[in-house]
């Protein structure tokens, strides 16, 4: 057991008798990633094998890479010259070469550094050699062993222990047959206390479990994939380095979990208090491996203490708040790096504090819509009862996009005008989510107030709807700005 300090200053006591090696893999998991590659290296890149495939920009927690890296570049040692950014599953290499046209415009930037901007892609590249563009040496890395991050580099003479400024990861790890002892690897190539790490979630299973019971473990919580957030969570926590993280609004498997930003604090290594047991199937879950790794987690002092990240509460966009580290956020908001200056922090919340889930919300999870029809004759349901985020049934049939349940719920008198914890009225929902306006019509012909705000967020629906780059729920909410003579004085 060693003590070692938190992220908020606390000495904790880890235990240690076990630790994450990948090194350690069980041959069936090492079969198994030799497979995966195997499958995917015979490939030339394809937007059909993936559903988000790269980008010009990931936006992970809600924060700018770009300016971000910027901030990183200013804020280093006057003796450091090379800078290494390194996007691992990196598409047709879209997010690199952004970056690097980024950083290369910035005339504020000093003149006799070089970054290395790596993207790295399981499928062939054709053209690997790297090339000079200004301040920046662009590597284009397919044919690439992800799971094997470091000995790969290696091999392509790029030792890089300690020295990545910026890792990088969208909707990648999720697809590795180990993204675990992968997430360790990459967390051991970040630079000691400016390195940092945006990737969004990934599965792993404790020993004995399955994807399926798993998901259902908690009833209505699986809406928010929340067993698995919780688990990434405590993984998260488990490095003791301090993060952010942000709820992301899932509702089937196939959807993203939580994202995350960590800043390596230390030279220490990354110590995972857990190793391999298994791997179980996982072929409707958009995981490419088709399977899930299995650990055994050796319990920690005062587990039962810890904390997690609460459910998403239905903020449209990116605007659910960051948890975790607070001294992180502030760093975050003072360096100008996220995308809404105004983004809300919140502490994690106790593994221990109950939510309140309603029972018609759980009901909307297991039971069909006749089932629920019949619960709402009966009084069964109280029709208008919030979850611990504010949200009705109403709101969630929005964000479920189920409108037989929108208009089961309208029918039995929901309350439409009532707002969750964060200010969102359905209205607002509707106006940034609902693509084809149905939600959206169907609330102001019933006769929902489309002009007005709350205290706690003072948008109304139209701006919303503008943010969200919703055009279809911007010419219905101006059509009736226009048939009920209301004047708005917006310019979009």
């Amino acid at each position: 057991m060693v003590i070692t300090q938190s992220n908020n200053n606390q000495l904790v006591a880890q235990n240690t008798a076990i630790m994450l090696d990948p090194k350690q893999r069980p041959d069936e998991l090492k079969s198994l990633i030799s497979s995966s590659f195997e499958a995917i290296s015979k490939k030339e890149i394809s937007r059909e094998n993936w559903r988000i495939d790269g980008d010009t920009k990931y936006q992970l927690c809600g924060v700018k890479e770009q300016a971000l890296m910027k901030a990183i570049i200013r804020e280093a040692d006057k003796d450091q010259k090379d800078f290494y950014i390194l996007d691992i599953g990196a598409g047709d290499f879209q997010w690199i070469q952004s970056m690097a046209k980024f950083l290369n415009a910035q005339k504020d930037l000093p003149r006799d550094i070089r970054i290395h901007i790596i993207g790295v892609r399981g499928e062939k590249n054709s053209t690997e050699t790297p090339f000079e563009e200004g301040l920046c040496q662009i590597y284009s890395l397919g044919s690439f062993k992800i799971e094997d991050l470091t000995d790969q580099l290696k091999e392509r003479n790029l030792e890089l222990s300690g020295k990545i400024d910026l890792a990088v990861s969208r909707f990648s790890f999720r697809h590795l047959a180990d993204p675990v002892g992968t997430f360790v690897q990459t967390y051991d190539l970040l630079r000691p206390k400016t390195g940092h790490l945006l990737i969004d979630g990934f599965f792993f299973l404790n020993e004995e479990q399955n994807m399926e019971e798993a998901w259902n473990i908690e009833g209505f919580r699986n809406i928010h994939t929340h067993f698995f957030n919780k688990q990434l969570t405590q993984l998260f926590i488990s490095t003791l380095a301090p993060f952010v993280a942000q709820p992301y609004q899932g509702s089937v498997p196939s959807h993203s979990l939580n994202r995350f930003l960590l800043r390596k604090p230390n030279t220490s290594p990354c110590r995972l208090p857990m190793c391999y047991s298994g791997t179980v199937e996982a072929k409707d879950y958009d995981v490419f491996s088709h399977r899930v790794t299995q650990f055994r987690r050796e319990e920690q002092p005062d587990e039962d203490q810890w904390f997690q990240v609460p459910d998403p509460i239905g903020a449209p966009y990116g605007d659910e708040p960051l948890f975790g580290d607070k001294a992180l956020y502030e760093w975050l908001k003072t360096h100008d790096v996220l995308e809404n200056p105004c983004l809300p922090w919140k502490p994690l919340k106790r593994l221990d504090e109950e939510q309140k889930i309603p029972l018609l919300h759980h009901a909307i999870v297991s039971c069909d819509l006749q089932t629920i029809e019949e619960g709402l004759k009966s009084g069964i349901y109280s029709i208008n009862d919030s979850d611990d985020a504010g949200n009705t049934a109403l709101h969630y049939s929005i964000l479920k996009e189920d409108f037989k349940l929108f208009e089961l719920l309208l029918n039995y008198g929901a309350n439409y005008e009532l707002f969750n914890n964060q200010g969102f009225a359905p209205m607002h929902i509707a106006a940034a989510c609902d693509k084809d306006g149905k939600f959206l019509q169907r609330l102001i012909d019933r006769g929902a107030r489309f002009d007005f705000i709350s205290e706690y967020y003072a948008k109304s629906a139209i701006e919303h709807a503008n943010e969200a780059k919703n055009s279809v729920a911007m010419e219905i909410l101006k059509k009736a700005y226009v048939d009920s003579r209301i004047y708005y004085n917006y310019s979009f």
